[in-house]
């Protein structure tokens, strides 16, 4: 890559370098706006064609008391949906909201 586009507020377009690119898509976004001489230049690009991609939607509780369940990630193995909880403050000691919490 020799640099980007981008457009400002005004509609302005102009092109700006960088010694490093960040496309933040999914991977099955980002595989079509690769091309072949930037797969070529990163090996590691042309590889993310291999990968399997899968989606998954999620609900968060925001709740009160600590929950009493094992500490870190819990996999419902045989849920029909492949159910799975996450105690997101035991993740976290040194943010706020785990002392919150008690």
């Amino acid at each position: 890559m020799t640099g980007v586009q981008v457009e400002d507020e005004s509609g302005a377009v102009r092109t700006m370098t960088a010694d490093h690119y960040v496309s933040a898509l999914p991977v099955e976004h980002a595989r079509p706006t690769w091309s072949a001489a930037m797969r070529a230049a990163d090996p590691q690009l042309a590889r993310c064609g291999l990968l399997r991609t899968d989606w998954m939607t999620g609900i968060q509780f925001y709740l009160g008391e600590r929950p009493d369940i094992v500490h870190g990630h819990v996999d419902c193995i045989d849920s029909p949906w492949s159910l799975t909880a996450i105690a997101q403050a035991e993740h976290w000691p040194l943010h706020p909201f785990a002392a919150d919490i008690r």
